[in-house]
């Protein structure tokens, strides 16, 4: 990413120049883990980081929460474009 800056303290210069500092970007993971159930959305998790299929049931990790067994679980769907797990409850 690029960033720009007006430096005035050019010697024998009236007016402002430009500096270019190039600053490497950091993005989190945005994947966000929801159980949905009748049409609704409930959030589990945000910022996961692994998710595992365990026998009955999803373990998930994030970085900031630490991990979560859901029981009863199986994924239902994973939209990578919106960056969201959707689980179902097991029948």
């Amino acid at each position: 990413m690029l960033y720009y800056f007006l430096d005035d303290d050019v010697p024998g210069k009236g007016s402002f120049h430009i500096k270019c500092h190039h600053i490497k970007e950091v993005t989190m993971c945005e994947i966000r883990v929801v159980m949905e159930q009748n049409g609704v959305e409930e959030l589990l998790m945000e910022n996961v980081t692994s998710l595992k299929v365990l026998k009955d049931s999803v373990a998930i990790t994030s970085l900031f929460e630490g991990s979560r067994e859901i029981p009863e679980s199986v994924i239902r769907n994973i939209d990578f474009l919106a960056g969201k797990v959707f689980l179902q409850k097991c029948s």
